[in-house]
């Protein structure tokens, strides 16, 4: 029937624009604009954390220079320094995932006002339910990986150990 009716079949990737093309307008705009977003909050972070930690070490040079006056050696001061930022790391994140749940609900309901992005894209919080949906689900599962048999892809290797 298709033959003479000139109609065409898409699978895979290809499926989404056929299915929502504007969608295919929109996603070009949000990659450009996350990517761009992206590349300016990982810089900031970077030159943030690398001059808060400078300063940090630079303050307490004397304390440090006295800890290696009385044999501390310079592995112990650098765990000791790895082990303040980790806690601080874990002080940004707890405070830092609310902030950026709530940040990407309003920028993506921004997007969808502006008509940069369809009204039925995901949006974070659907990741995050989703990330907590899998998770809960491999608990509940009775097969673990580590109990699975060693297998090789090619049929050939099947009986061979």
């Amino acid at each position: 029937m298709a033959d003479g009716a000139d109609a065409t079949t898409y699978t895979g990737d290809a499926r989404g624009p056929a299915a929502q093309p504007e969608a295919a307008a929109a996603r070009a705009f949000t990659l450009q604009v996350g990517g761009a977003f992206a590349g300016y909050a990982a810089m900031i972070v970077v030159f943030v954390v690398a001059g808060t930690v400078g300063l940090s070490v630079r303050h307490r040079r004397r304390d440090l220079a006295l800890l290696r006056a009385v044999a501390a050696t310079p592995g112990q001061l650098r765990r000791m320094l790895l082990a303040e930022v980790g806690l601080l790391a874990v002080a940004a994140v707890a405070v830092g995932v609310p902030v950026g749940l709530f940040a990407t609900g309003y920028i993506r309901d921004e997007l969808v006002s502006r008509t940069s992005c369809p009204t039925d894209s995901p949006s974070g919080e659907d990741a995050v339910r989703g990330g907590r949906a899998g998770r809960r689900r491999r608990r509940r599962s009775p097969l673990r990986v580590d109990r699975l048999p060693a297998c090789h892809p090619d049929p050939a290797h099947r009986g061979a150990r």
